[in-house]
């Protein structure tokens, strides 16, 4: 997941964990820790994840950053005030 979002928003960064990163996928797999499968798998999926957590993170948090805004305007309060009259 780190190397997506490196590779996505900063370039240099990615140059520097890229070869961490190999070593850890290729230290896991030397280990027994994981198959091969999972680690290719983890690789191909992690993409998917990223692009719907943020499109779910972006949805709900304009979804509820309007309700919060509108519950926090003066025609909120009006309104309140007109039903308990």
């Amino acid at each position: 997941m780190v190397l997506w979002i490196c590779y996505k928003n900063e370039k240099k960064l990615l140059y520097l964990i890229l070869p961490v990163s190999v070593l850890l996928l290729f230290s896991t797999v030397y280990i027994r820790a994981h198959y091969v499968i999972d680690v290719v798998a983890g690789i191909i999926f992690t993409p998917f994840v990223y692009t719907l957590s943020m499109n779910l993170f972006n949805a709900l948090s304009k979804r509820y950053t309007n309700q919060n805004s509108y519950i926090l305007t003066n025609e909120y309060s009006n309104q309140r005030s007109k039903k308990s009259a």
